[in-house]
């Protein structure tokens, strides 16, 4: 039995200790030049049916209505323009309107982004202008296909692609807690206004005068009084996650 592949000691393999420190380091690495060469967005973080699933969030109950025939035979909602969730057909009830309940989270974090020439698109509704850019940020959030980011020129972007960078320091099942040193988003597409993205608070003059920050002084800002927190930023069981709901007196 000794030459049999399932005894333990017939397998001349080291399995290496993972080294977590190289993951701090590596998330540091990849935030301090976003900070030092990027510029503040608001990140606006939704529901979806993965959330619906796991029974953290209920239907919407304005685009939403089992008794209309929309929802009922093709399980999506009446409109997709509801100003509750936001076109993403998903409400945390227990929030409220007042707490912003149709987001995960709305948070305002350096990024940076690397965006193509505008072009005119003929769609259904008219002409319209999009464009197409890669966004980076840093590493305490991660956002998910069909998330929003308003921009401080005033222009609003929905995430079409998401990717994770991580790095493997042992032998271990990685995952984005363990191994995650950051999130890119190589492909995201500029919103037109008539489009459920101009409907998330708050208003476009709004997000212009809020992010179009001076750098001196050299500091990082404060704006945490427009943060929204109703969900998990990355996974339920971050660490880092704030179960709470910040009283949204200035960010509605």
């Amino acid at each position: 039995m000794a030459n049999n592949i399932g005894n333990v000691s017939a397998q001349p393999y080291y399995l290496k200790t993972p080294e977590f420190f190289m993951i701090a380091q590596e998330r540091q690495r990849h935030d301090e030049p976003i900070y030092q060469y990027g510029e503040y967005a608001m990140f606006v973080l939704l529901w979806n049916a993965i959330d619906y699933a796991n029974g953290l969030v209920q239907r919407c109950p304005q685009c939403y209505n089992t008794n209309d025939a929309v929802s009922r035979v093709y399980n999506q909602p009446s409109y997709a323009m509801c100003d509750l969730c936001y076109g993403s057909m998903f409400f945390l009830e227990s929030a409220g309107v007042g707490g912003l309940g149709g987001m995960k989270a709305r948070l305002v974090r350096p990024c940076m982004w690397n965006p193509t020439d505008e072009y005119q698109k003929l769609v259904a509704t008219g002409e319209i202008i999009t464009a197409t850019t890669s966004v980076q940020s840093v590493s305490d959030f991660r956002m998910r296909t069909g998330d929003f980011i308003l921009k401080a020129d005033g222009t609003r972007w929905r995430v079409a692609r998401h990717e994770t960078d991580s790095i493997i320091s042992g032998f271990q099942a990685a995952n984005d807690i363990r191994a995650m040193t950051g999130y890119n988003y190589p492909l995201c597409t500029r919103e037109d206004e008539s489009t459920p993205a101009f409907l998330a608070p708050p208003d476009t003059a709004t997000v212009m005068s809020l992010l179009d920050t001076s750098i001196i002084p050299n500091w990082p800002v404060d704006f945490s009084s427009w943060e929204v927190v109703n969900g998990g930023l990355i996974s339920d069981d971050y660490s880092n996650t704030q179960q709470n709901n910040p009283a949204p007196a200035e960010g509605n």
